[in-house]
């Protein structure tokens, strides 16, 4: 991974521990909620890093292995998908968290 991959990766992380530690401190009347909410989270995030470190042909057949130039650049790719993608979904999942009280409320 390169430096700025492992900042985005960190940065993400911090982002949704922050949210889930700001509406754990602010609280609401549905704790249930925030805690399944905060436990997903947490498992989207741990999910899509451990994919970012898989190798990208790792289900591929021998056919579409081959038809793939360079390897590296290849997985490159691959890994900074599932980055942006792990980014995305966890500030979706921090404002989810954040807004879902307001909801909640009678």
């Amino acid at each position: 991974m390169s430096k700025s991959e492992k900042l985005v990766q960190l940065g993400s992380f911090v982002v949704l521990i922050v949210g889930i530690i700001l509406k754990a401190l602010i609280g609401y009347e549905d704790m249930g909620v925030f805690v399944i909410l905060a436990f997903a989270g947490i498992l989207l995030w741990v999910c899509l890093a451990v994919a970012a470190f898989f190798p990208a042909d790792w289900r591929m057949t021998e056919r579409q292995r081959q038809k793939i130039g360079d390897m590296d650049s290849y997985q490159a790719k691959y890994r900074k998908i599932l980055i942006g993608v792990n980014l995305v979904l966890t500030i979706g999942f921090m404002i989810l968290i954040l807004v879902i009280g307001y909801f909640s409320r009678k």
